[in-house]
């Protein structure tokens, strides 16, 4: 569908990615998707934000991508007697 409209997408690390993701479903989930733009565009983290909307995913499937991701508690920094018990001479 040719509608002369571009979404263009900006950057922001690993957390812009998160970022616009969500903001995209929830626009979409509003009844605005935006995603139909005849150029999607970005830079940084936006480009790969746009490359996932070429994938043929849907914005629901990316979105419980990034939302289902659990971190992983922080480990205790190495200890001096910790890192000689594994250091090798």
């Amino acid at each position: 569908m040719t509608n002369g409209q571009a979404l263009v997408l900006g950057g922001g690390g690993v957390a812009g990615i998160a970022w616009m993701t969500g903001l995209l479903a929830g626009l979409a989930e509003s009844g605005k998707d935006v995603t139909g733009a005849d150029l999607i565009v970005g830079t940084s983290a936006g480009s790969a934000v746009a490359a996932q909307l070429g994938s043929g995913l849907s914005l629901d499937e990316l979105y419980a991508g990034r939302s289902s991701r659990r971190c992983s508690p922080p480990r205790s920094p190495p200890t001096i007697s910790t890192w000689s018990r594994t250091a090798r001479p």
